[in-house]
């Protein structure tokens, strides 16, 4: 059973995540245990505003970056059932992300890859549609 909440800035109900658990927290006029939720490498304040559409910077979280001095993968993918990167120009599989929540958020360290280094992004559907796209945030910043 999913729990759900009342958002008042957005005038809907929204998915509060599963049933609570001991220990909550206070966040957004509701509560959710963090330690359930959050299954991402990135902390709180990063996490919950990514998946919650209002990260005030997106492109400093998703994309491929350096993190503890290993290259993480993140892509926001809502539709996806599965994502990998892919390295572009080279004949390899890839790397398989891992979905980390329901909302669509997928994450993995890529060993051996650099920042920077050309890459697409394979999709695929919950209907088993395959897809490839570069990915909007392995570009820089305009």
């Amino acid at each position: 059973m999913v729990a759900r909440r009342h958002d008042a800035q957005a005038g809907r109900a929204v998915r509060a995540g599963p049933a609570l658990a001991k220990n909550h927290s206070q966040r957004g006029g509701f509560d959710v245990s963090h330690s359930a939720m959050n299954a991402s490498l990135l902390p709180d304040d990063d996490y919950y505003p990514l998946v919650e559409a209002r990260h005030y910077d997106p492109f400093r979280i998703l994309g491929i970056r350096e993190e503890g001095g290993k290259a993480v993968a993140r892509v926001l993918r809502p539709d996806a059932a599965s994502v990998r990167i892919v390295p572009e120009g080279k004949k390899a599989k890839g790397h398989e992300l891992k979905r980390v929540d329901d909302a669509g958020l997928f994450e993995g360290e890529l060993k051996g890859w650099k920042v920077g280094d050309g890459y697409a992004v394979e999709f695929t559907s919950h209907a088993g549609t395959m897809w490839r796209s570069r990915d909007p945030y392995s570009f820089d910043r305009i």
